[in-house]
């Protein structure tokens, strides 16, 4: 008899589960191909259900059409002029795969019309992604006479369960009189519900089930109304709406975070909370209070409307543009945690949570600022597993700014794509879908999500008078070894030439640019402000007042306690310690402290802001010299040798000094920086329009190139920066081979072209830089700005109560001000004590420097 080697069963029996496990793979795989939809059906493409819905209850008059958010956001975020569509550089077509959700199954964004019948709860131990065990039971005949059942892709048990739970509903059938869902609402007790306008029914599944430790029981109740009805209400009504009340609920969604967080455009958001409210004792706190559990609820929508489109952007007709900078934001999907503050303002802070005082500066800023455009300069999103629902971040800041009408974009920081469930793609994508976005996600050849151009036209053409530039600064460099640190990365090659092509693509005007309507001269009027409690300086600059500094010379140490694990303090040059020449700086008075209080009595949720009586006093002391305190400037107290404030460099009121650093020495005296001439009024030149350049992360040249040096012998730079070195360590030569190499007057001949370009023919330039200014955020306790080779590099300082800090350094944005149709560019920084400080001409034939 012949034996078996005894390796011959285990043999067999790998070989059965693999047959088995290959057999159900296929099978998983065919069920999956089948369940989906064909692309391209024989004949003619129908949606049948909606179309009967449609013509048997239509909620619009014939001539109205309801537009499907899917839309590409070229379309929807610019005019028809074929002008408003030279700025677009997204070669992929808006898509709802880029945002996970396939053809035939729950889509939030898109425009369902056909209205729900039937609502299910299911809960299970796998995630119904790996395959679906979680649906409810229904037989063929059940899914042909009342639909297949749907799931909302959202688990109701996120981070607060033990297992998942799902919404699943029905959608009508074609020609079917069943009563559809008009309101729904959630009762955390088993009541009878009448009503005259339909029949109520609880959903069976306890809508908490699942979560731990346990809660109250809580049902899901729905009211099935008759066709019939909806049909009488809408036939009475002059718009052939049936109101709030009956119309038909269309589509579901389920929101998590706090009140903050806001649904989706058309979608009302339930009052009461599954989880994480005020009956959750596990509920995560706005303070002290100890609890995990973010929550969320549900949002349904009965008519899907268009989102409003943003207008193309344009000067106003006397020739001025705002933009508003947002500077991390740092917003979590919970209410975040108030970072390094003051006693009082962190009192205030806990109150309401990190993130809802943050939001309501923000608001404030909208409105005292009133924008043109709002730029949010990286890190929207707190990352670091806070913001696990990239939609729940988002709907906290972006309906501020659209509910205003205001044009906003986006580039991203090193945090947006922390531990999100969208990428930086797909976020754009979101956003694209909201309105009055104008940004986009850029060519998906060139590295990186957020490389697109923007250009701000006249009013009375297509006259493009000023250029915006956004790059994706990325996040950080892979690491070359599990123990090392990851730095920072930098823009890649691929973007330098990408940004050179479409510089060479910019048409040049005759500047400065003069309109059709000619104005007459002197009608550019600033906007006053009876809280502008500033004082005048030389060179078009405005001093910061000491009612606005804070206490920085307490020693706090909350400045190296960044939010990003490889950031240390720098112990030679410039920034890892405190850099300051002013001395007032004083601890604010409680009045200031408190600024940002309850904000009873006034229209706006900050406090009291004119403190122009202590502002007075501080400027006399200042300009006096009368003070005998020691002033800490980061290296050391100042020796008592009788030096007083005055014996600290006077040529900028506002700036940033460290003893001994050359790149911040600000003696009288040094050599001019000497720029090619640029157009004037008495000169006027063919050239391209000035522009501005918008990333997160700053380049090394904001900190070790020497600083150009104005007209007077001093040094162009004015704020302060209170943190380390922030930029890549990697020189991306973006500044060298992007910035400097393009620049606004056209070479007289094609002439050579360096090797690195690869573009246009017609890239050779001369003259100044195109770019004025290159904008960026990252560093949340720097906000000053500098002049190197004729580009102004600017900080928009912390804006957010949720990101790092320092006690005593108020949260601020940044504002530019373009007049005279995008000749001058002038900046400054609202306080969130609504005070603006440092109000500079950086460009312009008033410019600091001139």
């Amino acid at each position: 008899m012949v034996l078996l080697a005894s390796r011959y069963a285990n043999s067999v029996a790998r070989g059965a589960v693999l047959s088995i496990a290959a057999g159900l793979s296929f099978m998983l795989i065919a069920r999956h191909q089948l369940a989906l939809p064909h692309a391209h059906p024989p004949g003619v493409a129908q949606r049948i259900g909606s179309q009967a819905w449609d013509v048997a209850l239509r909620a619009s008059t014939p001539g109205q059409t309801i537009v499907n958010a899917e839309s590409s956001s070229a379309s929807s975020s610019t005019s028809s002029t074929l002008s408003d569509f030279k700025d677009e550089d997204d070669d992929d077509a808006l898509d709802d795969s880029h945002l996970g959700f396939a053809r035939g199954e729950w889509n939030p964004f898109l425009a369902e019309t056909t209205p729900i019948t039937e609502i299910q709860i299911k809960t299970c131990m796998l995630p119904p992604g790996l395959y679906d065990l979680c649906s409810p039971t229904s037989s063929k005949k059940e899914d042909a006479t009342r639909g297949e059942w749907r799931r909302v892709d959202r688990d109701l048990n996120k981070r607060v369960g033990i297992y998942y739970a799902y919404l699943y509903y029905r959608l009508l059938i074609p020609s079917s009189s069943t009563p559809v869902i008009t309101n729904i609402t959630l009762i955390d007790q088993e009541i009878e519900l009448d009503s005259t306008d339909g029949v109520w029914t609880r959903v069976s599944e306890n809508i908490r089930e699942g979560i731990w430790p346990r809660m109250k029981p809580m049902y899901l109740y729905y009211r099935s109304t008759s066709q019939h009805l909806i049909k009488a209400a809408r036939a009475a009504s002059p718009d052939r709406n049936a109101g709030d009340s009956l119309e038909p609920i269309t589509q579901l969604d389920v929101i998590y975070g706090g009140n903050e967080v806001q649904p989706l455009p058309g979608y009302t958001k339930l009052p009461g909370k599954i989880s994480g409210g005020e009956d959750d004792e596990k509920a995560v706190g706005t303070g002290n209070r100890k609890g995990s559990r973010v929550g969320s609820t549900l949002a349904y929508r009965k008519i899907a409307q268009k989102s409003a489109a943003a207008p193309p952007l344009r000067f106003s007709a006397e020739g001025t543009y705002t933009i508003l900078q947002v500077a991390d934001l740092h917003l979590s999907v919970g209410p975040g945690k108030c970072r390094d503050l003051d006693f009082k303002q962190r009192t205030n802070c806990e109150a309401l949570g990190a993130d809802t005082y943050t939001l309501q500066w923000l608001e404030t800023a909208l409105d005292e600022v009133k924008p043109s455009l709002v730029v949010l300069s990286g890190d929207q999103l707190n990352g670091q597993d806070t913001s696990w629902s990239v939609q729940s971040a988002i709907m906290k800041f972006a309906p501020l700014i659209y509910r205003r009408s205001i044009p906003w974009t986006v580039v991203f920081g090193n945090h947006d794509g922390e531990t999100t469930d969208l990428d930086l793609k797909r976020q754009i994508d979101l956003m694209s879908r909201l309105p009055y976005f104008v940004g986009e996600a850029g060519p998906s050849s060139i590295a990186g999500s957020g490389n697109y151009v923007r250009s701000i036209r006249a009013s009375d053409s297509d006259t493009v008078l000023s250029t915006l530039y956004f790059l994706d600064s990325h996040a950080n460099v892979k690491k070359t070894a599990p123990w090392s640190q990851a730095g920072y990365d930098f823009i890649k090659p691929d973007q330098i030439n990408w940004f050179r092509g479409r510089s060479a693509q910019i048409h040049t005007l005759k500047r400065p640019y003069t309109p059709s309507n000619v104005q007459a001269k002197g009608s550019r009027a600033r906007p006053s402000k009876a809280n502008e409690a500033v004082r005048h300086v030389p060179r078009g600059s405005e001093s910061r007042t000491t009612a606005q500094t804070s206490a920085l010379a307490s020693g706090s140490n909350a400045a190296t306690q960044r939010d990003d694990p490889d950031w240390a303090p720098s112990e030679s040059g410039i920034g890892g310690k405190r850099m300051r020449k002013r001395a007032l700086h004083a601890r604010q008075d409680d009045e200031d402290a408190d600024a940002l209080g309850d904000g009873e009595g006034d229209d706006s949720v900050l406090g009291p802001d004119d403190n122009t009586e202590d502002i007075a006093k501080a400027i006399a002391v200042e300009e006096a010299g009368n003070s005998d305190e020691k002033i800490d400037l980061g290296y050391g107290m100042m020796p008592d040798d009788g030096a007083n404030i005055q014996d600290a460099p006077t040529g900028h009121e506002t700036d940033t000094f460290v003893k001994g650093n050359p790149l911040l020495e600000n003696e009288k005296g040094l050599e001019p920086t000497v720029l090619p001439v640029g157009p004037t009024l008495a000169a006027p030149l063919e050239a391209k329009p000035n522009a501005l350049v918008f990333f997160h992360i700053p380049l090394q040249e904001a900190y070790d190139s020497p600083i150009d040096v104005g007209a007077d012998g001093t040094r162009l730079f004015f704020g302060e920066r209170l943190e380390g070195n922030g930029a890549s360590k990697t020189d991306s030569g973006f500044f060298q081979q992007g910035l400097l190499a393009q620049k606004e007057l056209m070479a007289e001949s094609d002439g050579p072209v360096d090797a690195f370009w690869d573009g246009e023919s017609s890239a050779p330039t001369k003259g100044r830089p195109e770019v004025k200014v290159v904008a960026n955020g990252h560093c949340h306790i720097s906000e000053d700005c500098r002049r190197v080779n004729g580009i102004w590099l600017c900080f928009g300082g912390g804006a957010s109560y949720s990101g790092y800090g320092q006690p005593g350094f108020l949260r601020r944005m940044r504002v530019y001000e373009l007049s005279d149709y995008g000749e001058t560019i002038e900046t400054y920084h609202l306080l969130d004590t609504k005070q603006i400080i440092d109000r500079v001409v950086l460009v312009g034939e008033k410019a600091m420097g001139s």
